[in-house]
């Protein structure tokens, strides 16, 4: 008795303090009757021992808070490692360079004021709004408006927190604070309600009429037993509190989902926390994302058109990659990642020049690759990014970029389309649309979208009465994955650039899009066919308990045999049907 006294009012009084907060708040929830069962266990034991009547039941009352708190502890266990939650400091540098008294400085981010001096190197994050003061800047914003092509600014121009700095470093003069740019004001827009709208708990819904009718019944067995036989009547009182505890029904929820969460980290989709899923298999709209998302950050589809066939096709390649090698422009990276095969020759000189292109000499032969409306003229109807290849003022040939799908992404979007509404929204051109696009079965795709058009997007489903998921990547898809019902980032690497979600997915594992939406719903019909077997293991103890046929003891025993049963049903179904759903996929 004296050992389960600390397992009662330390282990297991979080049962109790939020069973007296429920009754405070006039609201039934699941741990009323675990508490009324643990009390009773306790005080029945308590009573046998003092009055040395029997022994009590600490054993059986121990395991009980034991498998109870286990199953806590798995519902509650996330994944430490990876953060849902972003603040918008969460993608910038900790430190930056600064110049005060003609002197370089390493200043933290907390520090730096308006009128400051800021180095940003190449492909640096701009951490605040500012001015540019000395260099070239080729500012990528994707990751703020979605857009993909770099903008350029001249000197005295104004650049925007959450901009990447592509090429030599620059000198800029702070306007605004890091917590006070636009940036900050584009992420304190994305926060909604969503957070203290909480999905619907099933096991509270569940519990608030299992304890009214537990209490009914407990009230008329005593009475009954009262007028028949006094002696019977604690004793079978005490049976129906203690068999009806819904412990079973209590583990059914976190292991259920705790073993979904686990098996779906396998796969590379890591979840917020349990309620996800349960919201997840609500979803009848999912909404994605262009660029980073459907599409592969970094990749190109590049394809090099001849105008001039004179000049033998591995010296122009080896030209071309002799150039390109040296520029940071992500056009550049991706022809000279195409042209890793050809062996590349020193320059005579190289110059960028912003928003033009490169130029180079290189054995006397002046070169240019670059935007040139020579290509316009030859094809004006070519889709995806243009690069020319001028070779002494003579149009060579050029190449077209286009981006690419995601591998397996066409089949998900197929699959999805059979059970969702699809629709794709961006904040990119739509030079792609018909090359990408056209072939599948998105209902509505709409392009150069701001991330307010996004968030009404989201809005504009949700008002109609719709549960919409939205898959996106960067920071200008923050404010509809928040507003979203479901918020999923898609990242390359999961523990760098993620916006604020409810669920983190690699990458690679788009492809299981459709299999994590059909998981979801199975998960929540192993949650419900385990309270269908907690009643009936309830129905089944609460018959020989209110006939008095049941002793205290024996329901004890019960009780956690039970928990175990459940347990294992949920563990045992759980893997079966991730194993079957996932089996062929990657």
């Amino acid at each position: 008795m004296a050992l389960s006294i600390p397992v009662v009012f330390y282990a297991g009084f979080d049962y109790i303090r939020k069973a007296i907060f429920g009754i405070r708040q006039r609201q039934i929830n699941m741990d009323i009757p675990i508490a009324i069962g643990i009390i009773t266990l306790f005080a029945r034991s308590v009573l046998e021992v003092v009055s040395k009547t029997g022994v009590g039941y600490f054993d059986s009352l121990s395991g009980l808070i034991f498998f109870l708190l286990i199953g806590k502890w798995f519902q509650e266990k996330t994944y430490g490692s990876l953060s849902f939650e972003r603040t918008y400091k969460s993608y910038f540098p900790l430190s930056v360079s600064v110049i005060r008294n003609n002197k370089r400085w390493t200043t933290k981010l907390e520090d730096l004021k308006i009128g400051d001096e800021v180095i940003i190197k190449n492909q640096e994050i701009i951490p605040a709004d500012c001015i540019l003061k000395h260099g070239n800047a080729a500012i990528d914003y994707s990751f703020v408006t979605g857009e993909s092509d770099l903008i350029n600014i001249n000197q005295g121009e104004g650049l925007y927190a959450g901009g990447r700095h592509n090429g030599q470093e620059i000198t800029v003069i702070l306007t605004h604070k890091p917590d006070n740019s636009y940036l900050t004001q584009l992420w304190n827009k994305t926060t909604n309600e969503k957070d203290l709208k909480s999905v619907s708990h099933l096991a509270d819904q569940v519990s608030h009429y299992f304890t009214i009718i537990i209490l009914l019944i407990t009230l008329c067995t005593f009475i009954y037993w009262f007028f028949v036989d006094y002696n019977i009547a604690w004793s079978a009182v005490s049976a129906v509190l203690i068999v009806a505890c819904p412990c079973a029904l209590a583990l059914t929820i976190p292991f259920t989902l705790g073993n979904s969460m686990r098996f779906l980290g396998r796969k590379g989709i890591y979840l917020k926390n349990s309620e996800v899923l349960e919201t997840l298999s609500k979803i009848d709209n999912v909404v994605f994302d262009k660029t980073g998302t459907l599409t592969q950050a970094g990749s190109k589809n590049i394809i090099y058109h001849v105008v001039q066939s004179n000049m033998d096709r591995k010296k122009v390649e080896s030209i071309i990659k002799s150039t390109v090698m040296h520029s940071s422009h992500p056009l550049s990276a991706a022809i000279a990642r195409s042209l890793d095969h050809i062996e590349s020759t020193p320059l005579d000189s190289f110059e960028e020049v912003s928003g033009k292109g490169l130029v180079a000499i290189l054995n006397g032969q002046k070169i240019f690759i670059g935007n040139t409306p020579l290509i316009n003229s030859i094809n004006s109807h070519t889709s995806g990014s243009k690069v020319g290849i001028v070779i002494d003022d003579e149009l060579i040939g050029y190449y077209t970029l286009n981006s690419s799908l995601r591998n397996g992404v066409k089949n998900e979007i197929e699959e999805l389309a059979q059970n969702y509404c699809l629709s794709l929204i961006s904040g990119d051109n739509d030079k792609e649309d018909k090359d990408l696009f056209s072939d599948l079965k998105i209902e509505e795709r709409k392009y150069n979208l701001s991330p307010s058009d996004k968030l009404t997007h989201i809005e504009s489903i949700q008002s109609k009465g719709n549960k919409a998921v939205m898959i996106g990547d960067g920071l200008n898809d923050a404010g509809a994955l928040m507003q979203s019902d479901v918020g999923i980032a898609v990242s390359d690497d999961v523990n760098y650039f993620v916006p604020a979600c409810d669920i983190i997915i690699n990458a690679k594992s788009l492809i299981n899009l459709s299999e994590l939406m059909d998981y979801a719903n199975t998960s929540m019909k192993i949650i419900w066919t385990g309270f269908v077997l907690s009643f009936i293991y309830n129905i089944i103890g609460l018959s020989f308990a209110v006939s008095g046929n049941l002793s205290p003891i024996i329901a004890a025993i019960l009780m956690p045999l039970s928990s175990i049963s459940i347990v294992a049903f949920t563990s045992l179904s759980t893997r079966y049907y991730f194993n079957k759903k996932f089996q062929n996929k990657n």
